[in-house]
């Protein structure tokens, strides 16, 4: 993943963390989510949320009060 991406959130529940990359994008946030689950044992590992460098504070500030 390119630099400019910043890991700001993981989880094992992806529909948590998506929830959340469509909450960012909606405070006009540009986010991904990247699944590291292991296709085999779906228990093992997480999702992850990034968003560029210019928001991690601001995104981490949402996400934390959302929570």
């Amino acid at each position: 993943m390119d630099k400019e991406w910043i890991k700001v959130y993981s989880d094992t529940f992806e529909p948590k963390v998506e929830m959340l990359r469509i909450q960012l994008q909606n405070d006009g946030i540009a986010a991904l989510v990247l699944n590291q689950k292991d296709s085999a044992h779906v228990h093992i590992g997480e999702v992850e949320l990034f968003v560029k460098r210019d928001n991690v504070i601001r995104a981490k500030h949402l996400i934390e009060s959302w929570s």
